[in-house]
């Protein structure tokens, strides 16, 4: 073996080393702060170990039912002696208290039939021990009743997804400083490119005060606040500490990536750990972490209601056997209807495994390019959940002012410093540049989100496929009709 050979399996033990504490790190984060998740092993019902991969997250004694499978389902359970109880679904609001939202009419609220229809029931379950918990019970009603015409299960465990930023679970290569010499990415666009043209970035909110920084935030219209200095994070506690929470800024960033690209688009940046059905008020306050898989497409039809067209969301997860997200049913249906896209990221986990929502079929999901744009970047997945690969390495834009504490490894302690500009990583920072070249695409060619879409994808198809990669959009290239 060749000296490189050799120094190239050193370092590469290394990463795995690495990677391994930070998962560690992170595992040990989500279990404190969030004591009613469960993590599994790679089996899907074993709890993780120490030292092993983990298999997906879900919300402890809860089971998602389809609403034609509940009869049968409570049957299951009772024969399992588990004992069930569904959780009053609520409604949408036409606004929210919290957020102050004005944009979403009451006649648009989810008491219609056909919405009503494809929501899954949530039970709360009691009595489950172990080889009859959540998995198990899932697993026994799938068996039983099966797939719907569109593939989603009978029953499933109430996932738990997360970020993408950069990392081998839910957040983060943390934020780093911007160098004098690196430049805000993408470059900027004509500004009139995106006029017209509406977007929603579903995420941790928007830094107000960034808008008046960066003349690209300008299109941010409507948002909800994001919190960046309400928890401390060592002593989980709900308190400032003096320093910027973790994965604060996370939208604002997006929401300046799309910016860039369609700096006239009309664009709203929302928190997805606000509960618009205000069911689960027992959970901890910092959740900007993880991502409820209710919150999720409850958030999608708000902003389909609010006229949205283009939808960048940037966090997804794992589930029991791969089987697609029982809580997304009928989105599909309500994205045709109202000629929108969808467009998510693929996940930072280096695999093939379905990563949801972007293995959905009817979803775009963006694979990250390397820091030198030349091939895939190290962590970003692929196969289903990537149908186009766009710069998600290294990313410089748009963040907040004040100081950080990075808290895992290995930089666990050091403090970050920054004055408005961040660099950042992850398959989070490539969906939105897929979303601004719809939204520029949508305004120059007068075209819906799917027609836009769709003619991009076959450009990156035809011309702009990367070997060893596989179809790629960047703003650079000259022949996207933007």
């Amino acid at each position: 073996m060749s000296h490189t050979q050799s120094d190239a399996d050193d370092q590469s033990h290394e990463a795995a080393i690495l990677r391994q504490e930070i998962l560690e790190h992170q595992i040990r984060q989500i279990e404190s702060a969030h004591p009613d998740i469960a993590i599994t092993g790679l089996d899907g019902t074993s709890p993780r170990g120490p030292g092993q991969p983990f298999g997906f997250l879900y919300r402890k004694n809860r089971l998602l039912v389809r609403g034609d499978a509940v009869a049968r389902a409570l049957e299951l359970l009772g024969q399992q002696k588990v004992g069930a109880e569904a959780v009053p679904a609520g409604t949408l609001p036409s606004d929210h208290p919290t957020a102050g939202r004005t944009d979403v009419r009451s006649s648009d609220r989810d008491s219609d039939d056909a919405i009503a229809a494809d929501l899954p029931v949530v039970l709360h379950l009691t009595g489950t021990v172990p080889g009859r918990d959540v998995p198990d019970l899932s697993r026994l009603i799938q068996a039983d009743v099966g797939r719907d015409h569109e593939g989603f299960p009978a029953a499933s465990p109430h996932h738990a997804f997360f970020m993408t930023p950069h990392g081998p679970l839910c957040p983060a290569s943390e934020p780093g400083e911007v160098g004098r010499t690196e430049q805000v990415y993408p470059g900027m666009g004509d500004a009139g490119a995106g006029a017209g043209s509406t977007v929603a970035v579903l995420d941790t909110g928007f830094v107000r005060s960034a808008a008046g920084h960066f003349r690209w935030l300008r299109g941010v219209s409507q948002w909800d606040p994001d919190r960046l200095d309400k928890f401390d994070v060592d002593h989980l506690t709900d308190s400032p500490d003096g320093f910027i929470d973790p994965y604060a800024g996370h939208g604002t960033f997006i929401a300046g990536v799309i910016g860039r690209i369609a700096p006239a688009a009309d664009i709203h940046v929302r928190r997805l750990d606000i509960d618009l059905r205000e069911i689960f008020t027992h959970w901890p306050s910092y959740s900007a972490d993880i991502v409820d898989e209710l919150h999720l497409p409850d958030h999608i039809r708000m902003a389909l209601w609010a006229g949205r067209k283009v939808i960048s969301v940037s966090a997804g997860g794992p589930t029991l056997d791969d089987q697609p997200p029982l809580s997304f049913r009928g989105i599909r249906r309500l994205l045709e209807r109202d000629d929108a896209v969808l467009v998510t990221a693929a996940g930072n986990e280096s695999s093939a495994q379905p990563f949801w929502p972007a293995a959905l079929r009817w979803v775009t999901g963006v694979g990250a390019l390397d820091a030198a744009r030349t091939g895939l970047a190290s962590f970003s997945n692929f196969g289903v959940n990537a149908d186009v690969y766009a710069p998600g390495t290294d990313i410089v834009n748009a963040y907040a002012c004040g100081q950080y504490e990075c808290f895992q490894p290995p930089d666990q302690g050091q403090v970050r410093h920054f004055h408005g500009l961040a660099k950042w990583s992850g398959t989070s920072f490539a969906t939105p540049v897929v979303a601004g070249l719809v939204a520029a695409r949508m305004a120059k060619q007068g075209e819906t989100a799917p027609a836009a879409l769709a003619a991009l994808l076959k450009i990156a198809d035809t011309a702009h496929v990367m070997p060893g990669v596989g179809p790629t959009l960047m703003p650079e290239y000259i022949d996207l009709g933007i």
